[in-house]
């Protein structure tokens, strides 16, 4: 039919699989293509969501520099259009790469715009992200009153809305800053909160989450029979999704408390699985990296080559004129 529109928007949704799929060169392969056509007609809306798309790809590559250079362009041209909530998206974007790159204040200066702008649009599960998102830089940044200011006011905007996702972040997240205050009391209440809640909602990952924070905050009171319990259900719910990470954490909580109350065999069986699961996750990063370091090669190979083409096209036309 000729619906160059069209033609933009199925290249962009492949390069959204391909990106979901971790072929990053096939992503922007796709992106950068369905970007020139929105070039081509003038679509700028969609030319704003296609330098987003490939600002994403960047930021999972770890290629900061390029994922930022992608969102601000991205951020101009919805700020040209007058689109709030777009703008608001793109600030949301740059505030995560100044937040991985430890630049705290700068990442919060967007964090704050994207909270502005979400309050004057109404938009409460944007707002509540936000306020979580900045509740986490001030306990970064050492504040753990003004983080836990932010998360209370986060958990109240999820529950207006009905987000148990949300909520049972925000619980867990108060229950964090609690544990840091040493007040084991209002920590478990906020942590047994949230378990609650992801067992309602089902989401496994969670619940092993929830039961490693107990565990924790028990070990940290030096009631090592609970946090056994509690660490071993995490242990064993992680081992059924598969989540390494998680299991490493609830190894090493398993560790500490058997060597503590000097059980050698058994805090020796967790510390050789925790070392295990630790090279595990190395090599599967390691492989991960190399995988992009690879594609990022390979893609810059082809824009090598694209650009020499170009360039000889160019030579036969002017030679042509």
């Amino acid at each position: 039919m000729g619906d160059q529109e069209g033609i933009a928007n199925s290249l962009s949704n492949i390069g959204l699989v391909y990106k979901d799929l971790g072929d990053f060169t096939l992503s922007i392969d796709f992106f950068e293509k369905s970007l020139n056509i929105r070039k081509k007609i003038g679509d700028k809306k969609g030319l704003s969501t296609s330098f987003n798309n490939i600002g994403t790809v960047y930021w999972n590559m770890g290629n900061y520099p390029l994922a930022l250079e992608y969102f601000q362009k991205s951020l101009l041209l919805s700020d040209e259009l007058g689109d709030e909530q777009g703008i608001s998206s793109k600030l949301k974007n740059i505030g995560i790469i100044y937040h991985d790159l430890g630049e705290y204040l700068t990442s919060l200066e967007f964090y704050k715009k994207c909270l502005d702008i979400e309050e004057k649009l109404g938009n409460k599960n944007g707002y509540a992200v936000s306020l979580s998102n900045i509740g986490i830089l001030y306990k970064n940044l050492g504040d753990l009153e003004l983080a836990l200011d932010y998360y209370f006011k986060s958990l109240a905007t999820f529950e207006e809305i009905g987000n148990l996702n949300g909520v049972a972040g925000s619980l867990n997240n108060i229950g964090i800053i609690y544990l840091e205050q040493e007040n084991f009391k209002k920590a478990l209440e906020f942590y047994q909160k949230a378990l609650s809640i992801k067992e309602e909602i089902e989401d496994k990952k969670g619940i092993a989450i929830s039961l490693y924070n107990i565990g924790i905050l028990y070990k940290e009171q030096k009631n090592y029979a609970m946090s056994l319990k509690y660490c071993h259900q995490s242990l064993n719910l992680a081992e059924e999704i598969g989540v390494l990470e998680k299991q490493k954490g609830a190894c090493k909580c398993l560790y500490e408390n058997y060597k503590t109350i000097g059980e050698s065999s058994k805090a020796l069986k967790y510390y050789e699985q925790m070392v295990s699961l630790k090279d595990s996750m190395f090599n599967e990063e390691n492989t991960k990296k190399l995988t992009q370091l690879e594609m990022q090669y390979e893609f810059d190979k082809q824009k090598a080559k694209d650009s020499i083409t170009n360039a000889e096209a160019e030579k036969v036309h002017l030679a042509n004129l």
